[in-house]
């Protein structure tokens, strides 16, 4: 999934398939605060970007808007 040969539309689907139901599965039931929730969108930023090879710092509201 770290590879630069897969495509970026490949990524996203499999982010989106795999990894997000994965992450909050069993969080329905659960009730997350404000923080947690903002600790949960961090994490799911930083796989985004690792996926896609670019650098922790770099902004991603645009990206985190499209893989939704």
């Amino acid at each position: 999934m770290y590879s630069n040969q897969i495509s970026p539309f490949l990524k996203a689907h499999l982010f989106k398939t795999y990894i997000r139901p994965i992450t909050y599965y069993g969080l329905e039931n659960c009730k997350i605060s404000k923080c947690e929730m903002r600790k949960l969108q961090t994490m799911e930023g930083l796989v985004i970007k690792q996926t896609l090879s670019l650098e922790k710092r770099s902004r991603t509201t645009n990206l985190l808007s499209m893989s939704q």
